[in-house]
Formats: structure tokens, sequence, C-alpha cells
């Protein structure tokens, strides 16, 4: 087989090895030559990815250390051709002069993750589905105690008689939501909490296709399969149910501040400054009807400020605190060039939406003044 696609392989399943587990079938990748190509496997018994490369030569199966042939195979030179022969509990790696022996384990011990059947699958754009899972995967939740939060809750929904595929992640402080038209096969399918290492595996493979294409989802009771391109990701579901995020939209935001997003990201990342420097993240916008000016107090460290033009139509200037990292996750996810924010008053959450052709929306929820 050639050294690159091999390479490209053993790159692509060894993300998921964790080098420190005590199971030591775990630290090897699962080798299955057949007819024509070979097979590639990892898992870490959460996950499991599958990669297949042409090839020629007899059948065989067994593992090997995943670090130790990476490494090896890393260093053949490009374009070379590698060559993998089987005896007994080893094999023989071949690339040109160069000569190694690997011990293996046996293929019939590494760990499967088949489910009992496949409950749904249906195809989809790649780009929809990176679309899907990179808007909303900086507001999934990292604390272990409300693991039901630790994935992305993917769903179909009926939105103003239109069937849409919905992903919703919160960590409690904001809310991202992104929807597409959903293919027909996904129509009513129950909501499933995609976990965080899949998304990340996911969104990786997605953004590394060279051509634009359809990927092919399969679901499960407890688990989801994702294949395209020789590649086949396969993870546990989270168990647990996803709270109702619908209630969490504010509904009656009736006051609209409009600004241009890459101009309002730059100055919340310049004001935050003071906040770094002082190991607070609170800022406070202050809404006026022809422009927003921002502020970051510190009695420790000094003040800084910054505005820019912009349209809000509330009846009289407010001013809101947030969180500076937060604001700027989601003006960094909201599409478009111009975003609005609306508002009712200044402890209620905050909506973000672009201001057209997207159907994401974004929720922050507000600070206490506590600086100045």
């Amino acid at each position: 087989m050639e050294r690159g696609s091999l390479w490209t392989a053993l790159q692509a399943v060894s993300r998921i090895i964790d080098r420190k587990n005590t199971i030591p079938i775990l630290g090897n990748v699962l080798i299955v030559a057949d007819t024509g190509s070979v097979t590639i496997t990892s898992t870490n018994l959460d996950m499991r990815i599958e990669a297949t490369v042409p090839a020629d030569g007899d059948a065989f199966a067994l593992t090997v250390p995943a670090g130790a042939i990476s490494d090896i195979v890393r260093k053949f030179d490009d374009g070379a051709q590698v060559s993998m022969t089987a005896e007994d509990t080893r094999v023989i790696i071949r690339s040109g002069r160069s000569r190694f022996t690997l011990l293996t384990l046996p293929a019939l011990d590494y760990p499967s993750m088949q489910p009992q059947e496949w409950r749904r699958e249906f195809s989809m754009p790649a780009a929809a589905l990176q679309q899907l899972l990179t808007t909303v995967d900086f507001a999934i939740s990292t604390e272990e105690t409300r693991y039901y939060l630790n994935g992305i809750y993917l769903h179909a929904v009926d939105d103003a008689g239109t069937a849409v595929l919905r992903a919703v992640a919160t960590d409690g402080h904001r809310l991202a939501r992104d929807q597409v038209e959903a293919p027909a096969d996904a129509v009513g399918m129950p909501g499933i909490i995609v976990p965080t290492g899949f998304v990340a595996e996911a969104s990786r493979f997605l953004s590394s296709l060279k051509t634009a294409g359809e990927v092919r989802l399969e679901i499960a009771e407890t688990m989801i399969r994702l294949s395209a391109a020789n590649t086949v990701l396969q993870s546990k579901l989270v168990d647990g149910s996803f709270p109702d995020y619908a209630r969490v939209i504010p509904r009656d935001n009736g006051l609209t501040l409009a600004a241009a997003r890459a101009e309002l990201a730059a100055a919340v990342d310049r004001v935050s400054a003071i906040g770094s420097a002082a190991k607070s993240r609170e800022i406070e916008l202050a809404l006026e009807a022809d422009k927003v000016s921002l502020s970051c107090r510190s009695i420790d460290v000094g003040d800084g400020g910054d505005e820019l033009d912009a349209t809000f139509d509330g009846p009289e200037p407010m001013k809101i605190y947030v969180n500076s990292r937060y604001l700027l996750d989601i003006l960094a996810h909201c599409p478009g060039d111009q975003v609005l924010m609306r508002v009712s008053d200044p402890m209620s959450p905050f909506l973000f939406e672009p201001s057209a052709g997207a159907a994401a929306q974004f929720v922050l929820m507000p600070m206490r003044k506590t600086n100045g």
C-alpha cells in the first residue's frame, strides 16, 4: 500500500487512543486486510474510528501498538510502498530497505461496538452537518456533573411548516441553536445527545473532506455512526434527557441593537484586556440610539473603553453587563456581517441573531455589575 494513504489513515484513527489506558489492547489499532483494501480501526470503548485504504495482498487480521506503527510509517519516504506480513504473534513491516517487526495481539480480542439495530438512517450534505456542529459546539458544557449537557442535542422538528434538523448546545450561561432542512429520512427523528468527543472528531473529519458531497448518518438507541470517504466514525450517545431549551430562548425581547458583527467583536476583545489583567470577564455595554459604548473597569488595574456605530430602538439608553468571553464566542459563531441583539431589560437573557439569511440563534445570560 502507499505510504501517504496509510499514514493518513493512522492519523485519523489514532487521535482517540488514550496513551495512558490500563488495558493493553486499547493502545493498539486493529488492522484487517482483505481483497483490495486494508481497514484500520481504533477504539476507546466510547468511540470507534475506521479508515480504509487501497491495498493488495493476502487477508489477515491483527492488532499492533498504535504509537509504534504510527511512528514507523511517519518516517517512511513520501510515496513509498509499504508491505505488512503477519507471522504468528508478530507483523513484519517493510518499505524499501527498512524492516520492522512488531508484536501483535489477537484481532478477536479487540472490542466491538455493534448495536442491536440501526433505527434511523439518512444522508445529508457534509457542509450542512458541519455547519450544525461547528455553529453550536462552543456552547457545550464541560461540567461533568451535568453530563446531559456534554454534547449537542440533535433532533428533527417542524418549524413553521418546514421539517428541519436542529442542533442545540448549552452550558447554562449561553445557548446556541442552528438548523438546516431535514433530509426526508430524518423527519420525525427523536432527539439524541451527541457527545463532545464525537462532535470534535466529526467536525475535524468533515473539514478534511476534499470534495463536497453527502455523508451518511445511522442512529441506534444508544449509538450514532457517520460514514463517508472510506472513513467511519461511531460513538455511544449520551444517556440522559436534554432540558427544554425552548423555555430559555426569549420570545418577548422587543428592543433591538443592530451592529456590525466583526467591529463589535473587535471592540469587545480590546476592552476585555482590562478584565483579563484583573482576572474578570465582566464588561459593560451602554446601548444608545446611534452607538454602543463598551467599558471595563478594575480598581486594581484601571479602565478601558471603546464605542462603535450602531442602532438601538429602545425608548431610552440601557446599560447591560455580560461575560466578554461568552459574548466573543457568540459573535465568532454568528453568521453574517450584521448581528442583532434583542433585549428586554438588563437582567433578562439576551437573544442574538444574524440580521438575515440564517436560522442560527444564540442566548446569553446577563451578569450583575460587580466592578468599578
